[in-house]
């Protein structure tokens, strides 16, 4: 099934000459074009806070939307940050260091790999008592998260929404990656897909090239929350209706090691 709906794609590396994202406006305007062409009518165009002060995203962001009109693009652009994970998060943010989504309210926290720190859970409850709603970027890639289901129903409980990378539902993912976005979505923590686009092949401006994985998985409904429904209330500035958990047991969710 593909969504009739106009897409809203929720990260994508593809401010020109910022970190991961890509090294030219022309280089940029051709990953446009491919978001275009799939049905992304709103993208929201990020960059790491760490390495990409707002004064660089603001710029990367003007030169984005110059390129986008005077190619005649139909396409909402709006910028922000991807946060790594910090314990003084709420504090960065309140001091304008991390910028959210557009005007949204929505800011994405990007947990390590191979770790789920301790601070992590008052880290993001902080964020949220500035005002804010936490997103986070492929929380598929989180070792603590696949080794303990318990944190994953802590995060659903504080309302956190997960949002996987589309690279991680496609064949050539790793098997790792691909089970764990699948059995983040059934736990009810991942919550929308993004296509999490940036300067390699394998991380294209594309997401409903993963509807039919997504369909065979959770049927129809959720293709459209996934894809649709809940990105487009995020960039909105909407709060999400969150999609429930499945029934089966908490220890079930992750197969073992």
């Amino acid at each position: 099934m593909k969504p009739k709906a106009p897409l809203v794609d929720l990260n994508a590396h593809v401010l020109p000459g910022l970190d991961d994202g890509i090294p030219s406006p022309e280089a940029a305007l051709k990953r446009l074009h491919e978001a275009h062409a799939d049905g992304v009518r709103v993208l929201c165009a990020v960059s790491s806070s760490a390495v990409s002060p707002k004064a660089r995203v603001t710029t990367a962001h003007e030169r984005l939307l110059r390129v986008a009109r005077e190619a005649g693009l139909e396409l909402q652009i709006v910028s922000g940050h991807q946060a790594a994970l910090r314990p003084d998060l709420a504090r960065e943010f309140r001091e304008g260091s991390i910028l959210p989504l557009g005007n949204s309210g929505y800011v994405f926290v990007e947990l390590p790999p191979d770790d789920f720190p301790s601070y992590t859970l008052d880290a993001l409850y902080d964020l949220s008592l500035e005002g804010t709603r936490v997103l986070l970027i492929h929380p598929e890639l989180n070792y603590g998260l696949q080794k303990n289901p318990a944190l994953v129903k802590k995060l659903c409980e504080m309302e956190v929404v997960g949002v996987a990378a589309a690279r991680h539902l496609r064949r050539k993912s790793s098997r790792v990656a691909m089970s764990s976005a699948l059995s983040l979505i059934e736990a009810g923590l991942v919550q929308a897909v993004a296509s999490y686009a940036g300067r390699t092949q394998d991380r294209p401006a594309r997401l409903t090239d993963v509807a039919a994985l997504l369909g065979r998985h959770f049927g129809d409904s959720a293709v459209e929350s996934l894809l649709t429904k809940t990105p487009h209330a995020i960039s909105a500035g909407l709060p999400v209706e969150m999609r429930p958990a499945s029934r089966r047991p908490l220890a079930s969710w992750f197969s073992p090691a």
